[in-house]
């Protein structure tokens, strides 16, 4: 592949920079061969960034640029995107340009081409506060604070507020207009903003070093403002509330059009990072046009990487359909991907597995169970989106319950799998249930492993990988971590569906084929000595858990909830909290407000399935 091909190959992709080579290397392999073919001369090793790889090749350049001064290689600056002039400080402080320029700059300024201010500064300084270096700056000015006013970090508000409004005739006002025109003169861009720039950074930092970074910020919160989350603070609760009251008239800021515009093109932004790590599909519009787009039924055009088949499907939370021509048997019949299950449980476990046999109709009557192991004494249900909703398959609220009480009377446990997990999250549910089925041989012990904060990026990319209900918006982040490595999540947030009790246990998940023994012991303690909870709920999902994990934690069973449901559209399942019946009228075509949400939603043409319902925890503090 020319130089000229790469260019035009890569001119297609729209990702990040620092989600570039990850992308080409899973989508285009042999792109990414052709690139370090062309830049051997930078090492074979997969190390060297894929962007300095690149600017080589736009360039044409053949061997590493060197350092002006002293003639050593340089580095490539990823942030900017370009190698850097001088090898270090030393040699840029002795370029004759450098030089000459810095000394252009002292005659304009202060008519001395060898001005120094250096002395005159240390001479203020040592006036002022009895130092040259001015080391006991920052604590005296603490304590002065401290003295006249109670608060080492006070800030005198409201004379900043009444010196605006003497000036500017608004106590709040920011000058928009010359912040924009400054960022036009230095950036180029008059919206510019560091986000990216800091995600690049970030990016370029381990796991653990970004935990390090979430703990270090977490400790600086605590000592400011007593929680480890400054929206956790009461007085900054109500100062945030005051402010928004005062500028827009409202209660909060998600009241406001123009956050809430700001908050779906947020989660857009962040959907379309899994869009591109998408293995089996490419999508076929670009970044800009999903963004853009709010009609949640839109459907998208996507490329199937197997066979190179264009179809259409919409698209939610990360999921859509597979390719019509791969795996035709999408909606309309679940017998392949049942037998596909059905063939995976026989290869993890020695024991007899029944399948579309005379055993499966005998354990319960009139009701056939998909996959029985009758020396686990275990079921496990294929339900698919079609046949097993509540309109066109006749399944109504208490048929998976129902089949799920009548097993446990029987002495069995059933495990229920969605057909859209086995179709988009097929690696979970393998490891799930050969957790199950066997005793991993593979285990990592707590007590080896430290605990520490996370951030919220590699939480949502661990959940996504190893947890069935994927990421979560959850505001305490625990990550458990062997030798550096990352092999354990659980996550916390304040309880959301009973206000009875103070905090949520959200997620819990570990690496896949790893049993780690006492993770999820270890992250609940770490999190009751931080955060002190006063109560804890959790809930267990029914279709694949007893709630042995939480009995062990010391958790109390409390009750069954009722079953929920899930809206299905082809073949899709969608979360009942998307079409609560107040947001129905900005989502559906035709809405009626006589009619219930469950009957908008049939207009519609929307069927719906039930779960069976959850295992609700609870642990309470003295």
């Amino acid at each position: 592949m020319t130089k000229t091909e790469i260019l035009e190959k890569l001119s297609d992709i729209h990702v990040a920079k620092f989600q570039l080579k990850k992308y080409l290397m899973n989508h285009f392999p042999d792109l990414y061969a052709s690139i370090k073919e062309h830049t051997l001369f930078l090492s074979d090793s997969d190390n060297v960034s894929i962007i300095e790889r690149v600017f080589c090749i736009q360039n044409d350049l053949t061997e590493r640029p060197v350092c002006r001064v002293c003639g050593k290689p340089v580095k490539f600056d990823a942030t900017r995107g370009e190698y850097r002039k001088w090898c270090g400080i030393s040699c840029s402080c002795k370029d004759p340009d450098t030089v000459a320029k810095s000394k252009s700059t002292r005659k304009d300024r202060y008519g001395d081409t060898n001005f120094n201010g250096v002395s005159k500064a240390k001479q203020t300084r040592l006036e002022k506060y009895g130092s040259y270096h001015g080391k006991d700056f920052g604590a005296k000015l603490r304590a002065t604070k401290k003295a006249n006013h109670g608060d080492e970090n006070y800030v005198n508000v409201e004379k900043a507020k009444q010196t605006r409004l003497e000036k500017y005739g608004d106590e709040n006002y920011v000058n928009v207009e010359k912040a924009k025109q400054t960022k036009e003169e230095r950036y180029g861009d008059a919206s510019w903003n560091n986000r990216d720039k800091f995600k690049a950074t970030l990016a370029g930092f381990s796991d653990e070093k970004r935990s390090e970074i979430a703990e270090k910020r977490q400790a600086t919160n605590i000592s400011r403002y007593g929680v480890e989350f400054p929206m956790q603070s009461e007085q900054v609760k109500t100062a945030t509330k005051q402010t928004v009251m005062k500028k827009y008239g409202v209660g909060s800021a998600l009241q406001i059009d123009l956050v809430r515009e700001a908050g779906a093109a947020a989660i857009k932004e962040k959907s379309w990072y899994f869009i591109l790590t998408e293995k089996d599909y490419k999508p076929e519009f670009t970044k800009d046009e999903y963004i853009a787009n709010r009609d949640p039924f839109k459907k998208w055009k996507w490329r199937c990487l197997k066979c190179g088949d264009v179809f259409e499907s919409e698209y939610d939370d990360g999921h859509h359909h597979r390719c019509y021509k791969c795996q035709p048997n999408t909606v309309y019949g679940t017998s392949l991907m049942e037998q596909e299950l059905a063939d995976f449980v026989k290869s993890v476990t020695t024991e007899r597995v029944f399948s579309r046999e005379p055993e499966n109709r005998r354990l319960l009557k009139n009701m056939e169970v998909d996959i029985l192991i009758p020396s686990l004494k275990l079921g496990i249900e294929f339900d698919g989106l079609f046949y097993h909703s509540e309109k066109n398959g006749n399944k109504n609220m208490n048929y998976h319950i129902g089949k799920t009480d009548a097993c446990r009377n029987a002495g069995y446990r059933l495990i229920h799998v969605f057909e859209d997990e086995w179709t988009h999250k097929r690696e979970i549910v393998k490891s799930r249930l050969t957790g199950i089925l066997t005793k991993r041989k593979r285990r990592i012990f707590a007590r080896k492993c430290e605990v520490k904060p996370i951030d919220n990026d590699v939480k949502d990319r661990f959940l996504e990988k190893y947890h069935i209900q994927g990421r979560d918006v959850s505001s305490v982040r625990l990550g458990l971590f062997y030798h550096g490595r990352l092999v354990a999540v659980m996550t916390f947030v304040k309880s959301r569906f009973d206000k009875s009790y103070q905090w949520e246990l959200s997620r819990y998940a570990t690496v896949a084929k790893f049993t780690v023994v006492g993770g999820a012991g270890k992250l609940l303690s770490h999190f009751e000595k931080t955060c002190m909870p006063a109560s804890l709920v959790t809930y267990a999902d029914r279709r694949w858990s007893v709630g042995g994990l939480y009995d062990k934690l010391g958790f109390t069973l409390t009750h069954a909830s009722k079953p929920g449901y899930f809206y299905v559209k082809n073949g899709q399942r969608y979360s009942r909290v998307v079409f609560q019946k107040h947001k129905l009228e900005k989502l559906l075509p035709t809405y009626d407000p006589n009619l219930t949400e469950w009957q908008n939603m049939q207009n519609a043409g929307y069927d719906r399935i039930w779960d069976c319902g959850n295992l609700v925890y609870a642990k309470t503090y003295p």
